[in-house]
């Protein structure tokens, strides 16, 4: 997952669809990694906090401040964020295996290799 905070640019995980999503998918066994480099759980406190340790407690294990590694490991990116990070490293990283879900309307998205769906906006 590339994004995971209910709002661009903070580390507010309260309400976020993308937390909801993540627990469905390690509920369903997937492996599963997380880059949101505005989300710091150091940082994280009281009912941010509290959601975080009641919805995913494991959360740490999950975060990885490594797009690109991240990138390459993974089959299916859902695209939960949308910064010109994020856009450079699907433009230069992604594979024609990759399977794309786009949350957020990625721009030129028909420029990116792999397969791709867009839903939810």
């Amino acid at each position: 997952m590339i994004g995971l905070s209910f709002k661009s640019g903070t580390d507010d995980l309260r309400e976020s669809p993308l937390v909801v999503m993540a627990e469905h998918f390690i509920g369903k066994g997937l492996t599963l990694r997380i880059y949101d480099p505005d989300v710091n759980l150091s940082r994280l406190t009281g009912a941010n906090r509290r959601y975080i340790e009641e919805s995913i407690p494991h959360l740490g294990s999950l975060l990885s401040d490594d797009l690109a590694g991240l990138m390459d490991e993974a089959q299916v990116l859902v695209v939960g964020l949308r910064t010109e990070a994020v856009l450079a490293a699907l433009r230069q990283r992604g594979r024609p295996d990759h399977f794309v879900l786009d949350l957020v309307n990625l721009p030129d998205h028909q420029a990116l290799p792999g397969s791709y769906r867009g839903v939810c906006w």
